[in-house]
């Protein structure tokens, strides 16, 4: 996936200042090129770059003990999925993959699994060191994971399919999913508790008419 210069930006201007506590990445590697910023790790209340700076601004303001979180995904594994989560673990940025980690004093977990494409994705193992009956949230690259998802898990997060990318009238002009066809393309899904987001950047083709998205989630107690 690729995503142009401008693009990155304005989705730098536009979440910022959004004072977020949590940030959750499920979307593919953007490409490293001068100019565009790849990792942060937060330390006291300072935010460090590595040398991949954005000029005109920054994704956002982070904070210390804010989190950064995500999975890798299909075209992270076709750069090199080893290398890619090494030097994102090298700057402080986790990546799970069959893991958990607790957040907010746990009071929530979040958990991810590997891609469904490149990997061997296992929800059970992911979920195993998470205590019963706490709140729990999934990560997933792609969305087609989600039928191995238990019903205690009361929130799926998902991208890969860029919406669909390509919609004329309001419908796909390709099938998203050999296993599910174009049935988890993006939004809300409250059958199987997932939000799949339409991300940005385009693949394969550099056209694109699903609009963009950087989804704010904000969860509150059942």
């Amino acid at each position: 996936m690729t995503v142009q210069r401008i693009t990155v930006d304005k989705i730098a201007s536009s979440v910022r200042n959004l004072k977020l506590t949590r940030t959750l990445s499920i979307s593919d590697k953007i490409d490293c090129r001068e100019g565009s910023a790849i990792a942060v790790r937060v330390i006291g209340e300072k935010s460090t770059y590595n040398q991949l700076e954005d000029l005109h601004g920054r994704w956002m303001t982070l904070h210390d003990g804010d989190l950064v979180v995500g999975v890798l995904g299909n075209h992270d594994w076709y750069a090199g999925g080893h290398r890619v989560r090494r030097a994102l673990e090298d700057v402080g940025l986790p990546v799970l993959e069959e893991s958990a980690v607790p957040v907010l004093d746990g009071r929530l977990w979040v958990a991810g699994v590997g891609d469904l494409w490149e990997r061997d994705p296992d929800v059970g193992r992911a979920l195993r060191g998470v205590p019963e009956g706490a709140a729990t949230l999934l990560l997933t690259h792609n969305p087609d994971v989600v039928v191995d998802v238990p019903a205690h898990v009361p929130l799926v997060l998902a991208g890969h399919t860029h919406g669909g990318q390509i919609r004329l009238l309001g419908r796909g002009v390709h099938r998203l999913s050999e296993r599910s066809g174009n049935r988890w393309s993006h939004g809300w899904y409250p059958r199987e508790r997932m939000y799949v987001t339409a991300g940005v950047g385009t693949s394969t083709l550099p056209l694109r008419t699903v609009v963009p998205e950087v989804p704010v989630l904000v969860l509150s107690p059942a």
